[in-house]
């Protein structure tokens, strides 16, 4: 009898063996009543270093904003910071001031609109919305980025990289919205800009000049147009962008256009221009625009 029992001790054990071999839970051993101490540090360091990640992931930038058209609602916008929205303003195709960005590189622009929480009144109580982000690259310390408003309480946005060494002050920046070439010569200096990308004079006028400009098209079928001929003041303390447009009607007499933006160097001390021509609704991001008003006077 005394065999039989050990036979069936041993096999018990065997069946348990393979029973957690194939992934059956395991009987858990009681647990010990006595403090584990070593539970708690590492909560401890975790924050340690989830607020060592979120200092080492904070972006710098340095922010400026302009409308492309200014939406008839004008909605009031601000900048998320951290835990608090801070106002600003921003002008339609003018450079405004600068903004010392400091936070996450996804930056949240932020709209002002009614909540569906009233107060004690009953009235309805104003809070910030989400309105469009702006995705920083590692390398976007300076930037530009222009505001498209959807009209469905969102925006979309353009972004412009507007640090010295790319852009400097005294050159100019050509950005072709056409699905043609656009070429450029500008004191003698001839660049080109392919269809939807930009292109920056090689040539930059630290003190102030008046070199001749050209600027026309090159369509696929090898025609050329003239957009304009003129003289531009050029200086130091000013750079300019100039958005090369095409309509989508091809019948119209003027299909190609140009407006113009430019920016004044904070430490000149100079006061902003404001723009010469303003622009119609266009098509946001990486498509072409579609519609503006004519800027074709401006040339000479």
């Amino acid at each position: 009898m005394k065999r039989l029992l050990m036979v069936a001790v041993i096999a018990s054990g065997l069946l348990n063996v393979a029973a957690f071999a194939v992934g059956e839970t395991k009987p858990e051993a009681p647990q010990s009543t006595k403090a584990t101490p070593s539970k708690a540090q590492p909560k401890s360091d975790k924050g340690k270093m989830t607020g060592e990640k979120k200092k080492k992931e904070e972006h710098h930038c340095t922010l400026r904003l302009m409308w492309w058209l200014l939406p008839k609602d004008s909605p009031e916008l601000g900048l998320q910071e951290e835990d608090e929205v801070v106002p600003i303003g921003v002008d339609q195709m003018q450079v405004n001031g600068v903004i010392e960005y400091h936070g996450d590189a996804n930056v949240q622009i932020m709209r002002r609109a009614l909540s569906q929480q009233v107060d004690k009144k009953g009235k309805a109580i104003m809070t910030w919305l989400p309105y469009v982000t702006l995705p920083l690259k590692t390398d976007d310390t300076d930037i530009c980025a222009i505001l498209f408003d959807t009209g469905k309480g969102s925006a979309n946005s353009r972004i412009f990289d507007f640090k010295p060494a790319i852009f400097p002050f005294g050159s100019l920046e050509i950005i072709n919205l056409t699905r043609a070439k656009v070429a450029c010569s500008l004191g003698g200096k001839i660049m080109t800009a392919e269809p939807n990308h930009t292109a920056i004079s090689s040539n930059s006028f630290v003190d102030r000049a008046a070199p001749q400009i050209t600027l026309a098209v090159q369509e696929p079928g090898g025609e050329e147009k003239l957009l304009f001929n003129s003289r531009l003041i050029m200086s130091g303390s000013v750079r300019s962008l100039f958005f090369v447009m095409e309509r989508v009607d091809e019948d119209k007499e003027i299909r190609y256009e140009v407006t113009t933006v430019i920016d004044i160097n904070p430490e000149g001390g100079a006061a902003k221009l404001p723009t010469t021509t303003p622009p119609a609704a266009i098509k946001p991001a990486t498509k072409a625009p579609t519609e503006t008003k004519s800027a074709g006077k401006k040339g000479a």
